[in-house]
């Protein structure tokens, strides 16, 4: 019997070729911003590794850049979606208090830093949320203080005769004097700006302290710690603005309408200069 090789053996059967996968490689994109080094090209960063910091020091994308800014702009929706259905959850719990908390941050770290968290995380801790609501206790007491105490002076507000002072200041406002400034009887009254909310008010000042308004209606408006003597003083200025004013410059030796020193005998003896006392009176 004749023994057959090994070799002849395989040779007789049938030869199968192995199934292969398919060899093609995926798509990449090169990074623009190491131009496909993968190397950082400003500089070594802080790692100390030189790798790019875009595409992580690979030099390519397996997206391209337009599916990339697509995928961030979906992310940054997904991210605004859940910071609203979280202020959403926190408001319908706690009515009114991130609304606050968004106003306090304005002034307050702590406010701001509180409301931050709760569009991020949607919730505070029992600590942070106990001083989220005193903190807005407190500010409302103070602004309810604050109406009430307004309210207050404008019902005791001393209603002048203030015709005089009002004519004076229109007078030299229409001569072109846009930002007249009287002083008498140890007060300053300045016109207010007409872009302001106190359009048509006079401002009362005693020296540097702000003594409070006088509305378009005739009534003095004086703040919480104005003189006791202030309103007696701005009758006196009403009943004769030029004699106060007159008074005033025999007393300081300076013009009440523009503040600067009397120097000629003509202006020292009348208490007041010329050009003021014909474009004020």
């Amino acid at each position: 019997m004749t023994r057959r090789v090994e070799s002849d053996i395989w040779a007789d059967l049938e030869v199968i070729p192995v199934a292969t996968k398919a060899s093609a490689e995926r798509q990449t994109f090169p990074c623009v911003a190491c131009g496909g080094s993968g190397k950082w090209r400003g500089g070594v960063n802080q790692a100390g590794e030189g790798k790019c910091f875009d595409c992580g020091g690979k030099g390519y994308f397996m997206s391209s850049r337009q599916d990339r800014l697509k995928a961030k702009i979906k992310r940054a929706d997904l991210k605004k979606r859940k910071q609203d259905a979280a202020a959403e959850a926190f408001d319908e719990a706690y009515p009114g208090l991130l609304e606050a908390l968004q106003e306090m941050g304005a002034w307050s770290e702590f406010a701001r830093s509180l409301h931050s968290q709760v569009l991020t995380k949607g919730d505070l801790s029992e600590k942070q949320l106990s001083s989220a609501q005193s903190m807005v206790a407190k500010v409302a007491a103070v602004k309810e203080r604050r109406a009430a105490d307004r309210i207050a002076r404008q019902e005791n507000a001393v209603v002048i005769d203030l015709t005089a002072i009002r004519e004076m200041f229109q007078k030299v406002f229409e001569s072109g004097y846009k930002r007249p400034k009287y002083r008498a009887a140890d007060l300053v009254i300045s016109r207010a700006p007409d872009t302001g909310k106190n359009a048509g008010h006079l401002y009362v000042k005693s020296g540097e302290d702000y003594q409070g308004k006088i509305a378009p209606d005739g009534r003095f408006l004086p703040v919480r710690n104005a003189s006791e003597t202030a309103t007696e003083r701005l009758q006196a200025i009403a009943a004769d603005p030029q004699g106060e004013a007159i008074r005033h410059g025999a007393q300081t030796g300076s013009c009440a309408c523009c503040g600067r020193e009397l120097t000629k005998q003509e202006s020292i003896d009348a208490g007041i200069g010329p050009i003021c006392a014909e474009r004020w009176f």
